[in-house]
């Protein structure tokens, strides 16, 4: 971060030095540990080496975008699916990726999770065998591309259900969207979108 920038320092430097990445997971592990089996410990452990060696490097000055390449190198894009040998995925992966990656920078967290579970779940369970699907889900884990989801609309919000967003397969096997979508996460810098919308509004 540009220090000029810094208008004020509200907390003082002996507390922010208690308040380091590397003090904050050794809390959360005396506390958590205890419900974890050794290989959830161990992926922990890892994914807390690599935060802790991430977070001086980060310019907050600059889109968190910039480091999904080095996330996409350690699988930590997501860990809800499989993806390449990474023996760690599942829900509760997952969570624990949410949580010690929040701590390290609760931006890049949000856009990680937007990019590779909001747009890379229906990559990855709706594919049916299309390449052009698996390299857009290869590419989002890999962090060198990034997706975002179209849920949210304007007199709807992400009310999943009640989608005004219609679509309609067409006779070449392509599928046509009609409807507006906003907040979608990612949107401004994404590569590929996970769009959202109904064929029938009436059985949605």
């Amino acid at each position: 971060m540009n220090k000029d920038n810094i208008l004020e320092k509200i907390i003082p430097d002996e507390i922010l030095e208690k308040m380091k990445i590397e003090n904050v997971y050794e809390v959360l592990n005396e506390n958590l540990f205890p419900f974890l089996n050794e290989d959830e410990k161990e992926f922990v452990l890892e994914l807390e080496k690599f935060c802790i060696e991430l977070e001086p490097t980060i310019d907050y000055d600059k889109d968190v975008y910039v480091l999904f390449p080095k996330l996409g190198e350690k699988g930590y894009i997501q860990r809800m699916n499989p993806f390449k040998d990474y023996k760690h995925h599942g829900m509760k992966y997952e969570v624990l990726l949410g949580l010690i990656m929040s701590i390290c920078d609760a931006e890049l967290d949000l856009a990680r999770l937007a990019s590779g579970i909001l747009c890379g779940n229906p990559c990855y369970l709706h594919h049916d065998g299309r390449e052009e699907i698996l390299k857009a889900y290869e590419e989002i884990n890999l962090g060198t591309k990034v997706g975002c989801i179209g849920i949210t609309e304007p007199q709807q919000g992400s009310d999943a259900v009640n989608m005004k967003t219609v679509c309609k397969k067409l006779d070449d096997g392509s599928i046509q969207y009609n409807g507006e979508k906003v907040y979608t996460t990612n949107g401004a810098k994404a590569d590929y979108f996970a769009c959202y919308g109904v064929y029938d509004p009436a059985n949605p």
